[in-house]
Parts: C-alpha cells; sequence; structure tokens
C-alpha cells in the first residue's frame, strides 16, 4: 500500500502480539493475505493499494507477513510509481489486453525496484550471499532492458565486476548467462501468451531485453527451445 497523503496508525495482529506502527505520506506496507491488521488513518489520508503475486513479494526478500518497506521520505522511484498508480486509476477508457499486460508487469518492476532500493541500503552491511541475492533481484526486474549487463549490473550494486562476479561463481552461475536465462524465460512466456500474438517476433525479442530476433533465436536454440514461431504455435495448439 502506498501513503499519498495522510498520516495514521496500522496495527498488525502477529500470531496475537499486537504491533502499531506509525505511518506518513511516502509509507510502503507490504503484507500478505495471512496478515490481520486494523487501519487507522487520518481523514485527509489517501491510501492506494497494489496486489502482486506472493512469488515476487518473496524473491526481493519479503518473506514476513507484515513488513515495511519505505519511509515517510519517498524515493524517485516510489514517487514515479505512486504518480503512475494514480494516473492508472484515473483513466476512463478501457485497457487492450496488451496495454494491462504490460502496466502490470511494470508495476511489478517498479514494486520490485522500490524494495531493491529499501533492501540496497544495507547491501554493504549483510553478508556476501545477500549481494548475490540483490543481484539476482535486480536482474529479475530489469531483464528486459537490453542495457543491462555485468558491468552495468555491478554499478548498480556499488561493487566490482570482479566481486560480483565472485559471488554468482560461488553459486556455479555467471552473472551472463543469469540475464540470458531471464530473457528467455520472459520470452517464451511472451510467445506462450495468446493475448500478446499481436506483437510481431521483433517486438517479443525487444520486450524481452534483446537487441535483435537473431539473438533471440540463437538464445532460445542453445536453451534447447523450438524456433519463436514453433514456440507461439505450440501454445495455441494447447488451448
Amino acid at each position: 500500500m502506498f501513503i499519498d497523503s495522510g498520516s495514521g496508525t496500522i496495527v498488525v495482529n502477529d500470531s496475537g502480539k499486537l504491533e502499531s506502527h506509525k505511518f506518513a505520506v511516502g509509507t510502503i506496507l507490504a503484507f500478505d493475505d495471512t496478515c490481520s491488521f486494523e487501519l487507522v488513518q487520518k481523514i485527509d489520508s489517501i491510501i492506494t493499494g497494489i496486489r502482486i503475486p506472493i512469488q515476487t513479494i518473496k524473491e526481493f526478500g519479503l518473506c514476513c507477513t507484515f513488513e515495511i518497506i519505505g519511509t515517510g521520505n519517498p524515493s524517485v522511484l516510489a514517487r514515479a510509481a505512486r504518480d503512475f498508480v494514480a494516473s492508472i486509476i484515473v483513466q476512463k477508457s478501457d485497457l487492450s489486453s496488451i496495454s494491462s499486460y504490460f502496466i502490470e508487469n511494470l508495476l511489478q518492476e517498479m514494486i520490485s525496484g522500490i524494495i531493491l532500493e529499501n533492501n540496497g541500503n544495507t547491501v554493504n552491511q549483510n553478508s556476501r550471499k545477500s549481494i548475490y541475492d540483490q543481484a539476482m533481484s535486480f536482474i529479475a526486474a530489469s531483464a528486459n532492458d537490453p542495457e543491462l549487463n555485468t558491468a552495468n549490473l555491478a554499478r548498480e550494486l556499488s561493487i566490482s565486476v570482479r566481486q560480483l562476479q565472485r559471488e554468482f561463481k560461488k553459486n556455479n552461475l555467471t552473472v551472463a548467462q543469469t540475464i540470458k536465462n531471464q530473457r528467455i524465460d520472459l520470452a517464451t512466456r511472451l510467445l506462450s501468451n495468446s493475448k500478446m500474438n499481436v506483437l510481431s517476433l521483433d517486438e517479443v525479442a525487444t520486450f524481452s531485453g534483446f537487441t535483435s530476433l537473431i539473438q533471440m533465436r540463437r538464445a532460445l536454440s542453445e536453451r534447447g527451445l523450438r524456433h519463436p514461431t514453433r514456440i507461439r504455435a505450440d501454445a495455441l495448439n494447447s488451448l
């Protein structure tokens, strides 16, 4: 939930133990369906709720039933996400299936980015394993960016390329291959979604973070997957 204006208190029931937390403008509250709470807000408060898959929450380090992942001083990304959501709410015309699909994905990436920002405040204070988790989270949120590579990822995490590579090596992975695998997964999801059939193969490649259709075809082939047209056709035949 985004606290857009006003302030108040949220009382959370954690296994019978009541915990009270104050909130103000810019605070972001995350919780799953098992969380029991009571929200006490002032009259002038405006709160926007966004629902995203629980797996996305878990992938970005929020495994608790309730957690405060923002403060009263919203970041640039948090303000952008809040404004983006507000613009969608006031949108009077119906959204097309394509628009809805990409808006949903964009919102998930924005929320993931906010969580990543929050976790990033302690990346240098945690173990090296948490650096790896940070990197995996960033890749999951940004794989569709064709500019994402090992050097850029290291720069985003404020660590050296060599240090980043060491963390992945500990997990028997390379940064480049992990990014490529994430893009392959994104491409296969787009190709297998019948609502996305209006996209050309070149557009699928672009939205998946590949620089060209040839690069996407090569990556799919290296994974042992079929040609993009066959993946799309097989998905249609299974309906």
